[in-house]
């Protein structure tokens, strides 16, 4: 098990020529003892604090310092538990960047494992070695120390979920420290993107510490879409009484103003009249869907015109985050016998008439005027 601590440095003056590489080395080691009788010199380059940094970037893109090369936390661990140590971080940029004054960059500082520290050590000094180099090969350096203690086992972790579009979401554990984090997808990075509905479980490490968290995530709109229901007249002129002003689609199953009625994060609703020549077309997208009855026409061509009376033909398609691409869907259609209610000698005399399903890839809807 590793512990390590985070420390974010800060520049305090702007560049006046441009700087071409920044770079970190650890120079020192010291464990502090709370026991002068533990105390003992440590020589073995194995178990000085490896650093790295979660800033792969200094500066302002796109003439900014990059870092070289860029380790991952889990990459690092595993080669200080083999005894190999990273005692160094580079930032550069053969271009040079204008570096300015309130530009920061982080360093992370990793322990040896916890086997390899002396048990009554307390604290660990790290002492490093800032340098930086100009386009006139202008070298400068300071040196800094800091001391970490060796108590930084988890104690708390959170899992919180954000949208990222429609059909992702960002989940991100935080914890009290920081701590190496293994998800039930193999992930094992502080932050993942899902795009499936499920349970998601991370574990999180640190100082000899291991807490584990779930997340659910139930609000990506992947399902199958519902059956639904469609006017078969109407006058958009509103002077037919008993009749709809406009053409709707909707779910007869669902409430008047009931929200993600369709499943759907986008959808399509194109008008042709008897001829075939597209006279209206709708197009809307939301990651929340849409309320039910929200989905309609006006009876109006593209100018704003009111359409003449008739017989005019409708297509329909939806997609969400399991059908990606333009969808048409089910819709009741009138009804059809489903059974027989009562017979005699053999005979049905009362029918149970149950709603008739069909896929409509083109609808008809008449237009009263």
């Amino acid at each position: 098990n590793l512990s390590f601590a985070e420390e974010t440095f800060e520049l305090h003056l702007d560049a006046t020529i441009p700087i071409t590489e920044l770079k970190v080395n650890v120079t020192d080691i010291q464990f502090e003892y709370n026991y002068e009788e533990c105390a003992a010199c440590v020589t073995n380059p194995s178990l000085w604090g490896s650093i790295i940094s979660t800033d792969n970037t200094i500066g302002t893109l796109p003439n900014a310092l990059t870092q070289n090369p860029n380790w991952n936390l889990p990459g690092l661990a595993n080669l200080t538990d083999n005894g190999i140590n990273q005692r160094e971080i580079l930032w550069d940029n053969p271009n040079g960047a204008m570096l300015k004054s309130g530009d920061t960059f982080k360093v992370s500082y990793l322990l040896p494992p916890a086997s390899a520290i002396p048990c009554c050590a307390t604290k660990v000094k790290i002492c490093s070695k800032i340098s930086w180099k100009d386009a006139n090969c202008n070298v400068c350096e300071i040196y800094t120390c800091s001391n970490i203690a060796l108590d930084n086992s988890i104690k708390s972790l959170s899992v919180e979920s954000k949208s990222n579009g429609c059909c992702e979401r960002t989940l991100t554990a935080t914890s009290d420290v920081p701590s190496t984090y293994v998800w039930n997808t193999g992930e094992t990075s502080q932050q993942i993107n899902v795009s499936q509905n499920g349970t998601y479980t991370v574990t999180a490490t640190a100082g000899g510490n291991t807490i584990t968290k779930t997340i659910i995530v139930n609000n990506i709109p992947s399902g199958n879409f519902p059956v639904l229901d469609h006017s078969s007249r109407f006058d958009p002129t509103g002077n037919t009484t008993g009749i709809h002003d406009k053409f709707y689609i909707f779910d007869s199953q669902k409430s008047l103003s009931a929200g993600n009625a369709y499943n759907a994060t986008k959808y399509k609703l194109w008008i042709f009249n008897r001829w075939g020549e597209l006279i209206r077309e709708y197009e809307n997208e939301n990651c929340n869907g849409f309320k039910n009855w929200s989905i309609q026409w006006d009876g109006k061509d593209r100018q704003g015109n009111y359409v003449q009376d008739g017989t005019y033909e409708w297509r329909f398609f939806v997609q969400n985050c399991k059908y990606k691409n333009d969808t048409q869907v089910s819709f009741r259609t009138g009804f059809e016998k489903c059974g027989c209610k009562r017979k005699f000698l053999g005979i049905c005399l009362n029918w149970n008439y149950c709603p008739k399903v069909e896929k409509v890839t083109a609808g008809h809807v008449n237009v009263l005027r």
